[in-house]
């Protein structure tokens, strides 16, 4: 992070929607636009929790949901690839492909720096950073879904301040005697990212800003699926005394949008990406016999993920199978030891269902070297068609 952080964090119901409806996007000049489409139904995730930092943190797992179970229509094509910088729609890309069009990410960047500090704009700002990096689209405030978030925060402060627990977190509102209880609020609570820390600096510890919850979400690979999901629009937000909330489901937050390609985190010729997961999340990643079963979570090297957004249903997975997945040194061609891999839907890769929905992801034993180039090779089959995945990126000095 850059400085000094003790930080809880918790990340709220990752409802969703399965695509409903069909869409396709037109290509355009050199770069090219994705097409949207909207949908209903959908699949839901019960509560699942980060901590990261020091201190013990607040597991809160949950359950899957139900919900639709209806294929949508694919995006259109993605945009030009070997660019520096995301482009603009249709034939902004320009000529020779200058800069990748709306549909997909340019090559080269790089990982946005730590943020620092900063308001609720800041926050919004700083998600808007990484999305820029994959070419997906903007998001914006939504003032009606942010009210629920600080309603939710200005419940666990009073809450915290009852149990005499700093840093109490819960996506539910299970004490109707609290003055900030209600249902919206509640609502709103099981809806969202949330986030807990502290900062100590000079002037001594400080609130978490919600910027810097944004970091610590993206670097959990359960808390960067609703915030790199291509449909999101809008989210409600929220920070107070270092609480921090983010509202991506509430209606109409999260559209129904189906790329027709895999989302890439990092992707692919990124640069600065750091080194680590810090550990701490819940369900845990590196616990892999049962990452439900709470307890202390463990760091390990930072996690990669392919993930085929709408592409599966509440009922069936995208992944049909994966038949090998490797991250390679390519300064020594050496293969880096995992200590798993995740697949949703395929069996003894996939031990809490329903939490990585449409998903592989790739957990390095250990911290990946420093200024380390490292290529990605996937072979899997999706939606029953052979989909083979490579690509590469490239650490920096940062841990996480």
């Amino acid at each position: 992070m850059g400085i000094a952080l003790s930080l809880t964090l918790s990340v709220g119901a990752c409802g969703g929607s399965d695509p409903n409806g069909a869409g396709t996007g037109q290509p355009g000049g050199a770069g090219g636009t994705g097409g949207t489409t909207a949908g209903s139904g959908g699949w839901g995730v019960g509560g699942s929790s980060l901590t990261a930092g020091a201190g013990a943190g607040a597991l809160l797992g949950g359950s899957p949901g139900v919900g639709g179970d209806a294929l949508g229509g694919v995006a259109g094509t993605a945009g030009g690839q070997g660019g520096t910088a995301p482009g603009g729609s249709g034939d902004s890309g320009g000529s020779g492909g200058a800069a990748a069009g709306s549909g997909g990410a340019a090559t080269g960047v790089a990982y946005p720096p730590a943020a620092h500090g900063g308001d609720t704009e800041a926050g919004i700002q700083e998600l808007n950073r990484y999305r820029a990096t994959l070419g997906l689209s903007q998001i914006t405030l939504d003032a009606a879904s942010s009210d629920g978030c600080t309603g939710h925060l200005q419940y666990l402060v009073e809450e915290a301040q009852k149990l005499g627990q700093m840093g109490y977190l819960e996506h539910t509102e299970p004490d109707h005697a609290n003055s900030h209880y209600s249902a919206q609020n509640e609502q709103a609570g099981e809806a969202s990212d949330l986030a807990w820390g502290e900062a100590n600096g000079p002037g001594g510890a400080t609130g978490q800003s919600l910027a810097e919850a944004v970091d610590l979400w993206i670097n959990g690979v359960y808390h960067r699926t609703p915030l790199l999901n291509p449909g999101l629009t809008k989210v409600g937000a929220a920070s107070l005394q270092g609480y921090n909330c983010f509202n991506y489901n509430a209606a109409g937050n999260t559209t129904v949008l189906k790329l027709d390609h895999a989302v890439l985190w990092p992707t692919s010729g990124m640069t600065e990406v750091p080194r680590a997961f810090g550990g701490n999340e819940g369900p845990c990643p590196t616990t892999p016999d049962n990452p439900l079963a709470g307890g202390k979570c463990n760091s390990a090297g930072f996690i990669i993920s392919a993930n085929y957004y709408n592409w599966g249903t509440n009922r069936q997975s995208a992944i049909t199978s994966v038949s090998d997945v490797t991250l390679t040194d390519t300064s020594t061609q050496s293969p880096v030891t995992l200590l798993t891999f995740y697949a949703d839907g395929v069996a003894s890769h996939d031990p809490a269902h329903g939490y990585m929905k449409d998903e592989i992801a790739l957990v390095p034993q250990a911290a990946l070297t420093a200024n380390t180039t490292y290529r990605v090779d996937i072979n899997a089959i999706v939606n029953g068609t052979a989909a083979p995945l490579s690509w590469s990126f490239t650490t920096g000095s940062r841990s996480q």
